[in-house]
């Protein structure tokens, strides 16, 4: 398996550093799903798209 070429500016290190990183949107997500108040909705909710054009 080949290293990505751009592998310096997506490294973990990197994307640690930044709150809006995939990483850490990965992150904000698992931990959505782990406990608190919306685990159950993102474990088992289902997803209603919203305003124009979306159907309930």
């Amino acid at each position: 398996m080949k290293v990505n070429p751009d592998y310096k500016r997506i490294s973990v290190a990197r994307q640690e550093k930044d709150g809006e990183s995939v990483l850490n949107f990965y992150r904000k997500l698992t931990g959505l799903r782990r406990g608190g108040k919306y685990a159950s909705v993102m474990t088992y909710g289902v997803l209603l798209g919203h305003g124009r054009g979306h159907a309930p």
